[in-house]
């Protein structure tokens, strides 16, 4: 009896080890640590692709970038310079972008809103070729967490950015909610009026007389000198009241216009080799009801709105004044001033 049982435990061991060993050889179905990939393998800059698009589901509503000249336009919106340094910040973060795979399943792409047709897409091309197409699921991760696939790809990436905000989505993933202002610049002659690049001024107003020419004159010294065509000094305070005057036009796009340069105003921005011409019409009605001056860009055939109100200040900074005399002139009148 005793040795029946021994045979019996024995096998009961052995059976025992034959399932460890069996076990240990065994290779798991799904990987224990997160596989992690580069989801960009080509260089992204404003300088390394020509064109962006960003685009909810295949066909919905979409921002399309494109370089036009060395500068960056919001192609789908009336054309309006692209606000550069959010759209550099965000090429950045693509640039950098990695992540941990979290499922390769078809069946489970709706689950994390990351199909063809409920996603947002994100394509770079350049020279009209693409050059990377991502899927950005329209669900998050937590607080700043998103879920992103390659283009014909089911194998979904949780990555520790928040692109959906990057791209304007702050509440739900929809259309309505898709933010296309943030990538339009509403201040383009800031980053095309370089102050200490700016030798002449020339503005010429609609009204008769209301003009401003001014050039800066070579000095030994750092400091600067401006003057009339007919040799008034002008203050440099009052040099740049006017730069910022145009620098601070803020723009809304609009359809395009038929419109008049008659008594328009205008000006020209010598900076070294390079050139700004500026074109301000008339106060005009929009069909919209809307009321504004009309500002065109060198020989850019787009307009751009711009209020009453800047148009009013720009020529307020440009009406001629006393210029105030200096060195013996101004002591020669103080003496005549003073009574014997």
């Amino acid at each position: 009896m005793k040795s029946k049982n021994f045979v019996i435990l024995c096998c009961v061991f052995v059976g025992l080890l034959l399932v460890a060993v069996v076990k240990k050889n065994m290779k798991p179905g799904v990987a224990t640590v997160p596989e992690s990939e580069d989801l960009i393998s080509h260089k992204v800059s404003l300088d390394h692709i020509s064109e962006a698009v960003f685009r909810m589901g295949t066909s919905g509503k979409e921002v399309y970038l494109v370089k036009e000249k060395g500068r960056w336009v919001v192609q789908s919106h009336y054309g309006i310079s692209a606000n550069e340094t959010v759209l550099s910040t965000f090429l950045d973060k693509l640039d950098k972008l990695d992540g941990e795979l979290r499922s390769n399943d078809s069946a489970l792409l709706r689950d994390y809103g990351i199909s063809d047709e409920e996603a947002v897409h994100i394509i770079l091309k350049q020279n009209s070729s693409e050059m990377s197409h991502l899927v950005l699921g329209n669900k998050k991760a937590g607080y700043q967490n998103n879920f992103v696939r390659k283009n014909g790809s089911n194998a979904v990436y949780l990555v520790d950015q928040n692109l959906l905000s990057d791209l304007g989505f702050w509440q739900d993933v929809t259309e309505e909610n898709f933010n296309i202002d943030r990538w339009q610049d509403k201040y383009p002659l800031r980053s095309r009026l370089v102050r200490d690049n700016i030798l002449e001024i020339k503005v010429i107003g609609a009204e008769e007389g209301n003009n401003f020419i001014v050039k800066k004159n070579a000095k030994e010294d750092s400091s600067e000198e401006w003057t009339t065509p007919e040799g008034e000094l002008i203050e440099v305070d009052k040099v740049n009241e006017v730069i910022n005057n145009f620098k601070n036009f803020m723009v809304t796009a609009i359809d395009k216009q038929e419109i008049s340069v008659e008594n328009a105003l205008t000006a020209e921005f010598v900076q070294g080799e390079r050139v700004e011409s500026y074109t301000v019409t008339k106060n005009i009605s929009l069909d919209a009801g809307q009321n504004c001056h009309l500002l065109r860009i060198n020989a850019d055939t787009r307009e751009y709105c711009i209020s009453k109100e800047a148009v009013a200040d720009l020529k307020e900074a440009i009406k001629k004044e006393e210029v105030e005399m200096q060195g013996l002139e101004k002591q020669e009148v103080e003496m005549q001033d003073v009574e014997p």
